[in-house]
């Protein structure tokens, strides 16, 4: 029957079956509600969602609030929240083999924290309000790492979606929030994967082995 309706107003729904809304709060009346709204009970039920279930954005990792019945939680499908609205939407296929190859030769915590794309979705640096880093190229919100570990960051530069002197001031940028970067050619990837893949595996174990010494 809900999903008979499922396009039709809720108002329309309950319209023609007043009984409806009573028996729509029985089966959710277990339900952890994030609003009083009745769409969001039926949004529930027609996706099998258990009582205690919450959706929580793949990007900032944070509960997603429910505001429609069409779209559901966060960005429509894609489960994402307000603050990634802006999240790009075109990624290197490319890029994804690379980053994909250099978690598979990472082992425990270092596997699980490791963030791009396809894997959690690419880590947002937010600019800092009045940050004292200033340049006209420098991007006003936030920006995107390819690849994050801690505070490293592989980045994948493609013809198409860089640009050198915006990608220098985005560079300098994340070193005064202590960030290391290293950035990986679209060709070289291409031309020698093994090769590429060892260098970024020796750039993110110098630099992690570098912390522990240092540690007091």
């Amino acid at each position: 029957m809900l999903q008979k309706h499922y396009s039709q107003s809720i108002s329309e729904v309950i319209h023609h079956d007043p009984s409806l809304e009573k028996s729509i709060e029985h089966w959710t009346k277990n339900h952890i509600l994030q609003s009083d709204k009745v769409t969001e009970r039926i949004y529930r039920i027609l996706h099998n969602f258990k009582a205690d279930e919450v959706r929580a954005c793949i990007v900032e990792n944070i509960p997603l609030k429910f505001y429609t019945l069409k779209k559901g939680y966060g960005n429509s499908d894609k489960q994402v929240c307000y603050l990634v609205n802006d999240l790009p939407e075109k990624v290197s296929t490319s890029s994804q083999k690379l980053f994909d190859a250099i978690c598979e030769q990472l082992t425990g915590e270092l596997k699980n924290e490791a963030r791009y794309a396809t894997k959690g979705g690419e880590y947002r640096v937010c600019i800092l309000h009045n940050d004292p880093f200033q340049h006209p190229l420098r991007n006003k919100k936030n920006y995107y790492l390819d690849f994050k570990l801690k505070h490293l960051n592989i980045e994948f530069d493609g013809s198409t979606w860089h640009n050198k002197e915006k990608d220098l001031v985005r560079d300098d940028y994340l070193k005064t929030r202590n960030y290391k970067i290293l950035r990986v050619d679209y060709c070289e990837f291409n031309k020698h994967p093994e090769e590429t893949i060892k260098k970024c595996l020796s750039f993110i174990n110098e630099n992690l082995n570098h912390d522990r010494r240092s540690k007091p």
